[in-house]
């Protein structure tokens, strides 16, 4: 029951329709989750205020033990709001933009088993030149990902295939 929630979270929180109809979004939340493919984990943001403003920003990956209590695999403090999250089914987390803003800086976090930032691409480490001039508002729109528990891509609607080395955060070239 609690997978088939995660799974319903991650259908509305990623629907096109709402991460990625375009690079306006609204007012930043006070909390999102997101949910692995197979509902065996699930991402938590929490913001705080302060006079209407983001105080603090706290990532939390969980997962569920055999009687569905809800088992902390990390949580952290972070820099800035992801505006979309993608998680593996076996603990690798991928953060895609800030909030507000499509691409450039924090356009691609990988995150490990602990928590810890393996890499902070901006969007020149992951596109050309042209291809940021042609998709810079629509980059992150993809068509599929894959998470192995070694690899993460992400295939673009335009065609670009980004892979990552889960391990190191490093890119992959084919």
């Amino acid at each position: 029951m609690i997978a088939q929630w995660i799974l319903v979270l991650l259908l509305v929180v990623q629907s096109p329709a709402l991460a990625g109809g375009s690079d306006r979004v609204g007012a930043p939340p006070h909390a999102l989750i997101f949910g692995s493919q197979y509902g065996s984990h699930g991402f938590q943001l929490c913001v705080t205020y302060k006079d209407a403003r983001m105080d603090s920003i706290r990532g939390k990956l969980f997962t569920y033990d055999r009687d569905g209590a809800e088992k902390v695999v990390w949580k952290r403090e972070l820099e800035y709001l992801p505006r979309r999250v993608l998680v593996s089914d076996f603990g690798p987390v991928i953060a895609l933009n800030r909030w507000g803003s499509v691409g450039f800086e924090h356009a691609l976090v990988v995150f490990g088993p602990s928590g810890e930032v393996l890499a902070d691409y901006k969007l020149e480490d992951l596109l050309n030149a042209r291809e940021i001039r042609q998709h810079h508002k629509t980059w992150d729109f993809y068509s599929a990902t894959k998470f192995t528990r070694k690899a993460f891509s992400m295939k673009l609607t335009w065609g670009k295939e980004i892979k990552i080395d889960l391990a190191t955060g490093r890119l992959l070239t084919d």
